[in-house]
């Protein structure tokens, strides 16, 4: 589903692109963002108090920054490993690697939706060892 909805948004965002060849997408997302997070109903996560703070520099049609995961369960930063926007729509992808209890956590975290003045708003799944845990977020930009 995932890879579904990143072909779909991706294929959007390249018709963009070639619409407005040479032209500055309307988007900017440029700047600090903190997001709140709502862990999908039955998830082993639902109801966990979990912030996203995302440090996001866009240039054209590509995202760059960092994203920080803040939960009771987990508090990294993360690097966007692959980020794209265009005409309100978008998707990062961040990758890390958390330490506890002796045990290496390989991270994903990938958050797609859509952009609007100040404010952000989608779906996004957090993969810790190959479990995936969805949600929904929203995010008004901080700077």
């Amino acid at each position: 589903m995932r890879n579904a909805r990143r072909v779909i948004l991706l294929a959007g965002l390249l018709l963009a692109a070639a619409a407005v060849s040479g032209c500055e997408p309307k988007t900017d997302v440029t700047g600090q963002w903190v997001a709140f997070v709502t862990w999908e109903v039955g998830d082993s996560l639902e109801g966990a108090p979990t912030t996203l703070t995302m440090s996001l520099q866009q240039n054209q049609l590509v995202l760059d920054g960092s994203v920080h995961l803040i939960a009771d369960f987990m508090d990294l930063s993360m690097p966007i490993v692959e980020g794209t926007v265009g005409r309100g729509y978008f998707y990062i992808d961040s990758a890390g690697t958390a330490q506890g209890s002796g045990t290496s956590y390989a991270i994903f975290l990938s958050l797609d939706g859509e952009a609007s003045g100040n404010s952000l708003e989608g779906s996004g799944i957090l993969t810790v060892n190959g479990v995936e845990h969805h949600f929904e977020w929203s995010a008004r930009r901080s700077s």
